[in-house]
């Protein structure tokens, strides 16, 4: 008797146990899965926060950006018909700001960095910027847009704000000063930020892309929570380098110790991130309500489980299997959730818990006996199909998502999760179902929030941009002309400070309404912000002149639209509006240039005298066109292995020829030659010049080939400028490998120019990438040594053969003393590092005695040669000239 009572002690003891872990395990998963909930939920919310308020941020400092083009153009039109007017290009800024108005001021500085004129200027006294970074960038690169600078304290505003620049050029393409506006981000965005609910201890944020803060809201006291400071953590920054435009980490934040969910975005075309983050505390908390109620139940259920276990194990064996049963039927029937339990057989109910009446409206008496036909819960019967196609196959599945049916004929979603299982010998189907409306309501409304705006009802910024990207596509496809439509409320401003913010709001939402009514369906009508709105009237014309009168007759419409009284409650209004347009559908574009076309065009509007429409300026159209078509025609040229090679000599002080530096060329048969400085920036900008660098490569290689076996050549060496973005390239030492292959040159005669800016970043890489071409022969020569940021800790790491002295210190090396001191200097340099040294630009007899004098021993200009054809530079070669060269030979063959 003992020994079965302990037999029995132990069955029972297994089975408790067994029965409290699957318990556990249930409420573990069901705890588990509520939490992944919440997470994605904060998730969600925070990513789609971000991307909302980067496409505002992108918005305004587009709008800056279409500021800032307007006063450079007016600057530039100044400069070129008589010089600047002073008084009326102060006039036209303030006229600027007023337009922008979130510009805190906007300034024009000269080519020497003073600042003469602006909106807000101290007086007597003239701020000079030659050493901010934004002014340096601009002076030295033609081919920049518009630059934001990191965050500074303004000379003129004594206040942090960032500041916003674009390039002023003289007639001829040289720099004539900067144009620049003051953007007070932290209390700009302070102000908006402030309106958005990321919870108690929630942060938002925006950061430059080396992590300066630039604003966060709330703010903090510590030194480590102001402007400019880069405490970030390290979470932050490995998020940002795996996924440098989105993503998300949960991490603890350096600032106040507080864990937080975030989410970044990069801001569209500018260097900023925008981060937005909820604190784990706060999107938790009722996931850990949860938990200790689940805890408590758990802990309820233990006690119950522990004492029906005592009571029964004073009962007879023979009742044990009853028992079990009924401890079963308890779990199942007290379970939160809606359970159901059917014979495997022939579909018949066998049993419903609890749960299943509240959310199904069928009570256990109308179901118990009937089979799933005469209680049909699925909506759709394929979903039921499925689901017993798959129990048949694996026995279980779970969490998936499917359309049930309430007995009321509610129609809603749920997450079902079901096993085989037997019961009483029999084998049935155990399915746990539970009601996910809330879940879906809420996905529904986070994505209904991200597309539309709120007040009016139509579609926002981001899925305007959208469209309207769309419409470009469909547009380049049927070769059809389409136009984009950007209207601005006349003196709204005066609507929300006169009768209230309530007022305007059921203004804007009657403005939303004419504009409805004056397109046609399929034409997209948005609001982009504000008083701001767009249209994009998709024309299924191919004629611009048919599309601009259709687009100019809805202009029309809507400006007499907008005239119209306007009854608000209490009060009549009368507004107008201004309007800019500009086609689209003649080339491919990025969505933002034809918004930028129709943004200025509407400020041309608005200078003109409001309630009317300008079309975009053709003059600025057809340099559009001018730039687009010249990509395309470079293109082409690439295409058709129709890029020219130049070489011009590299020079000993003994007069001896010992290589050639190639140089691309690109004659345009529409137009003849076209200047490198028009089209190697093009093709940085458009990324055409990797193909464009692989060309001259192989070039240059198959030249190198040809005089391999040629005497009076074989000696030559050949160097060739690699770009850093064909430098970047992961398989670029094997592009180089296999090209020196095909072509059968020897490498120990191909030099590689890399420039300084290469090195500014990933300079592991970059010395890996040398070693390894190094190894096969293949030689390095640092180009513009000196114009960079060269440090010598990094310098002596790199395997390079030579350092070339740039033309900027060689062309008043006459005259200023410190570019003397420079090139020598570059000379001490390479001695102590056993490199040669080359200077270029070479353009006179005085040049090249100095440089001789300072040590350097070769030379490459006009002065010994300019560059030429491969069949003049064979001749200039075969003459002779290159074994003595007279001083004044070279004269004759420089440009006149």
């Amino acid at each position: 008797m003992q020994l079965r009572s302990h037999s029995l002690a132990v069955r029972l003891t297994a089975v408790i146990v067994s029965i409290l872990l699957f318990v556990y395990a249930l409420a573990g998963l069901a705890l588990y899965q509520s939490k992944q909930q919440h997470e994605l939920h904060a998730v969600i919310t925070t990513e789609n926060l971000a991307r909302s308020l980067a496409i505002n941020v992108s918005g305004i400092l587009d709008k800056v950006d279409v500021g800032l083009f307007a006063v450079t153009s007016e600057i530039e039109r100044q400069m070129a018909t008589g010089g600047i007017d002073g008084a009326l290009l102060n006039g036209y800024l303030k006229q600027q700001q007023a337009q922008i108005r979130d510009c805190e001021g906007l300034w024009v500085a000269d080519e020497k960095g003073n600042v003469p004129w602006g909106t807000l200027m101290t007086a007597g006294k003239i701020t000079n910027i030659t050493d901010r970074e934004y002014f340096q960038r601009l002076r030295e690169n033609s081919h920049l847009g518009m630059v934001v600078s990191k965050p500074v304290i303004g000379r003129t505003t004594k206040a942090w704000s960032v500041l916003l620049s674009r390039r002023i050029n003289h007639a001829d393409g040289s720099f004539a000063g900067v144009a620049l506006g003051s953007l007070r981000m932290m209390e700009y965005f302070t102000d908006m930020f402030s309106t958005i609910d990321v919870g108690k201890q929630g942060v938002i944020a925006i950061r430059d892309d080396e992590m300066a803060l630039i604003v966060r809201y709330p703010k903090v006291a510590n030194e480590s929570g102001q402007v400019g400071a880069k405490l970030v953590s390290a979470k932050a920054t490995a998020a940002i380098r795996s996924s440098p435009e989105a993503g998300s980490y949960t991490a603890v934040a350096p600032v106040d110790g507080i864990e937080r969910l975030y989410s970044y975005r990069k801001i569209a075309n500018y260097p900023l991130y925008i981060f937005v983050a909820k604190s784990t505390d706060d999107f938790l908390a009722p996931w850990r309500k949860e938990v200790i109620k689940t805890l408590l139940l758990a802990a309820i259920f233990t006690l119950a489980i522990l004492v029906y276990t005592r009571t029964s194990y004073r009962r007879e064996t023979e009742s044990r299997k009853a028992k079990r049963m009924e401890l079963f039927r308890t779990v199942f029937r007290t379970s939160p959730d809606s359970q159901v339990i059917t014979r495997l057989e022939d579909g018949r109910l066998l049993e419903v818990n609890d749960g299943f009446t509240p959310v199904f409206g069928w009570s256990r008496e109308d179901t118990i006996g009937k089979t799933v036909f005469d209680i049909d819960i699925w909506r759709y019967p394929e979903e039921r199909h499925s689901s017993v196609r798959l129990l048949q196959q694996n026995g279980y599945f779970i969490d998936r998502e499917a359309e049930f049916v309430s007995k009321d004929g509610r129609k809603w979603p749920g997450l079902i999760s079901a096993h085989v299982m037997t019961l009483d010998d029999t084998l049935c189907i155990q399915a746990i179902i539970r009601d996910i409306s809330d879940r879906k309501a809420a996905e529904q409304q986070i994505q209904r929030l991200s597309f539309s705006d709120q007040l009016t009802g139509l579609p926002n910024r981001r899925l305007f941009m959208d469209r309207l990207e769309q419409a470009l596509i469909s547009s380049a496809r049927h070769q059809w002309m389409g136009a984009l439509m950007f209207v601005d409320l006349d003196d709204f401003k005066s609507i929300n400070e006169t009768l209230g913010h309530g007022q305007g709001d059921l203004f804007l939402s009657e403005i939303a309404q004419r504009l409805r009514r004056c397109v046609r369906e399929g034409d997209t009508v948005a609001r982009l912000g504000g008083d701001k709105f767009a249209l994009i009237l998709e024309s299924q014309s191919t004629n611009p002149q048919e599309a601009a009168s259709h687009a100019e007759n809805i202009g029309e419409k809507t400006l007499r639209e907008i005239e119209q009284p306007f009854e608000l409650c209490t009060s009549t209004l009368h507004r107008t509006c201004s309007i800019g347009i500009t086609l689209f559908g003649e080339q491919h574009e990025d969505a933002s240039e034809p918004l930028k076309r129709a943004e200025l065009a509407m400020y041309q509007a608005k200078a003109y005298g409001r309630n009317v429409l300008r079309f975009f300026d053709p003059q600025m159209q057809a340099s559009l066109s001018a730039r687009i078509a010249l990509e395309d025609g470079l293109r082409e040229t690439i295409k058709q292995h129709q890029i020219l090679l130049h070489y011009q000599p590299q020079v000993t002080d003994e007069g001896r020829i010992t290589g050639v530096e190639a140089l691309v060329r690109w004659k345009d048969p529409r137009g003849g030659m076209i200047s490198p400085a028009d089209f190697i920036p093009l093709a940085e900008a458009s990324g055409l010049i990797i193909p464009l660098g692989e060309q001259v490569l192989e070039m240059a290689c198959q030249q190198l080939a040809v005089w391999a076996d040629r005497s009076g050549f074989s000696h030559l060496n050949i160097a060739v400028n690699v770009s850093t973005r064909q430098f970047n390239q992961d398989d670029f030492v094997e592009q180089i490998r296999s090209v020196l292959k095909r072509s059968g040159a020897n490498p120990r005669r191909l030099k590689l120019e890399i420039t300084e800016s290469m090195l500014v970043s990933n300079v592991e890489d970059v010395i890996a990438k040398m070693n390894a071409l190094k190894s096969i022969g293949v030689g390095f020569s640092l180009d513009d040594f000196g114009t960079g940021y060269s440090s010598l800790s990094y310098l002596k790491r790199l395997p390079l053969d030579q350092l070339k002295i740039d033309q900027g210190f060689v062309r008043d090396i006459l005259v200023d003393p410190n570019d003397a001191a420079i090139a020598k200097t570059v000379v001490a340099l390479a001695n102590s590092m056993n490199l040669s040294v080359i200077a270029e630009g070479v353009e006179t007899q005085a040049q090249r005695d100095m440089l001789a004098a300072l040590g350097c021993r070769n030379y490459q200009g006009y002065f010994f040669g300019r560059p030429m054809d491969i069949d003049a530079l064979e001749e200039y070669i075969e003459g002779g000239i290159d074994l003595v060269l007279p001083l004044g030979v070279a004269e004759q063959v420089s440009p006149p």
